[in-house]
């Protein structure tokens, strides 16, 4: 995995542990070619409700995925009301 801050690039590989602060900006991304899993935790609680409505959602529109206009139009409203910039 590839975490993109302001810093710079963070490389993590199995069994890595990459801590940002609070009010962070990262992006996340897989630059191998196998499928990567990563476990994020967020503090204080909350956030996770994001992962819930975005699968809610895509679920009532899954025509969206593989759109990126639709997903923009998906994702954008949930970005502001979980203050994601």
């Amino acid at each position: 995995m590839a975490f993109a801050t302001a810093e710079g690039e963070v490389r993590a590989g199995r069994g890595d542990l990459a801590l940002f602060r609070r009010g962070t900006r990262f992006a996340w991304s897989n630059p191998g070619e196998r499928p990567a899993r990563f476990l994020a935790i967020y503090a204080p609680a909350g956030f996770e409700r994001f992962f819930a409505d975005l699968g809610q959602a895509v679920g009532d529109q899954p025509d969206a995925i593989g759109d990126p206009a639709a997903m923009g139009r998906i994702v954008r409203p949930l970005w502001e009301r979980y203050g994601i910039r």
